[in-house]
């Protein structure tokens, strides 16, 4: 069989509904951020503007307004006075004379009345006084360049600034779809960020990376924490649980020592083989479980001041190990040695004589459950051959690599360790 390192990425959405959901506060949150940043934006107090709009009558010089006629050719002579009004070169020259800047006004338009030699001129900025100047100018500047023409230019309205509405932003409209839109992101983002990346998601990507099949899988609930009897656990907890149990205990006769070894030393939590052993216990068994890793913070274990002891005090003991354990309240019998003070390295005596520690210890009970340190953290201890009768490797969904999945299970068959499998924690 061939194992890959390459990433496996088997969506399931049962799974992408189950992990949207946990991860609903972090939506919920960045909907609530975008809806607020755009619906304050929006809001922002603006700076006040004024609209100056004019008028003016193009018309034949020497004719009252009564006498004139708007035929084509007039509209065509209107038209060019527009076309003037618009020029970059004509307004230049009337700020010029009016010792005005371009920053006065916001924007100046000469439109011509359809149908008529009527021009609307329209000046928007945010100084009245300065629009009002500006328009008068205009007029002022073009009506000595008409008559040149022959033509007539009347003012019909003279510019007065009027203060502009405030515009309608729409804030609400846009607020809301800004909190949809940030919901999107944030679970998308959550997605890309769970399942586009190296880390094992669940057993299909195990036995891809692996070869080993996944024996349990161990929902990371609310439920589970060191308090709760494992009677009080949901259904389907339950039943991983047991067939975790029935997968340990299967094909051996006597006393059994079962390891359960991390993968890697961030997934710290006990609780693998602390259900293990107590749904052994609940089916009738004698069961110890000897932890040995010093990581696990003494909150997440019971009775953790009674049960812990150096790894020294432990060998030392030898035969009388046993008397160490302390017996789990509420648990149907099962008892708890936790070892801890281990050395930074393992010579091959000391291995030796926690070998001969725990087969004396075996002889006291049906199964003996060993929570043993990470892969990466203790590779000669994890990984000792004949120190168990069977192991199990765990692995925490979306959190551990699977390259560490792959070099665990490499380092266990080097070491002549036939591994029954992956427990897989924290699994949605």
């Amino acid at each position: 069989m061939v194992y890959t390192t390459h990433e496996v990425h088997i969506v399931n959405s049962k799974e992408m509904r189950v992990l949207l959901t946990r991860k609903l506060h972090i939506i919920a949150l960045a909907a609530v951020v975008c809806a607020a940043a755009v619906y304050g934006y929006l809001n922002m107090p603006e700076e006040t503007t004024y609209t100056c709009t004019a008028s003016m009558l193009v018309s034949k010089a020497g004719k009252t307004a009564e006498q004139q006629t708007f035929g084509d050719s007039l509209r065509e002579v209107a038209a060019g006075v527009t076309y003037m009004l618009n020029t970059k070169s004509f307004i230049n020259g009337v700020l010029e004379e009016q010792g005005m800047k371009r920053s006065d006004y916001t924007a100046l338009s000469a439109t011509l009345i359809k149908d008529s030699s009527v021009i609307e001129l329209v000046a928007t900025g945010k100084s009245p006084g300065a629009l009002e100047k500006l328009t008068a100018a205009i007029f002022t500047k073009a009506t000595p360049k008409a008559e040149e023409l022959n033509i007539r230019i009347s003012v019909l309205e003279a510019g007065k600034a009027v203060k502009d509405p405030p515009a309608q932003s729409g804030a609400l409209r846009n607020a809301l779809l800004a909190f949809v839109a940030g919901a999107l992101l944030a679970a998308c983002a959550i997605l890309l960020r769970y399942y586009f990346t190296d880390n094992v998601k669940n057993e299909g990507e195990v036995l891809e990376a692996t070869g080993l099949p996944t024996v349990a899988r161990l929902p990371e609930a609310r439920h589970d924490d060191v308090d709760a009897q494992l009677p009080d656990m949901p259904k389907s907890y339950r039943e991983q649980v047991g067939r975790l149990a029935f997968y340990a205990a299967a094909g051996h006769a006597g006393p059994t020592v079962m390891a359960v070894v991390n993968v890697a030393k961030a997934d710290e939590r006990p609780m693998a083989a602390f259900r293990l052993a107590e749904m052994l216990a609940y089916k009738g068994s004698r069961v110890l479980l000897l932890i040995m890793d010093q990581n696990i913070r003494p909150g997440e274990l019971p009775y953790w001041k009674a049960c812990r002891h150096d790894l020294s005090e432990f060998l030392a003991a030898g035969a009388d190990a046993n008397g160490m354990a302390v017996e789990a309240e509420g648990r149907h019998g099962m008892k708890i040695l936790w070892v801890t003070n281990l050395p930074a390295m393992f010579d091959d005596k000391t291995l030796d004589k926690l070998g001969d520690a725990v087969a004396a210890l075996k002889v006291h009970y049906d199964y003996v459950v060993l929570r043993l340190p990470a892969v990466d953290q203790y590779p000669d201890l994890a990984l000792r051959r004949g120190l168990a009768d069977r192991t199990f490797l765990a692995a925490s969904a979306f959190h551990t690599k699977a390259l560490k999945l792959v070099s665990a299970a490499a380092m266990a068959r080097a070491s002549g360790i036939d591994a029954a499998g992956f427990i897989l924690t924290r699994t949605l």
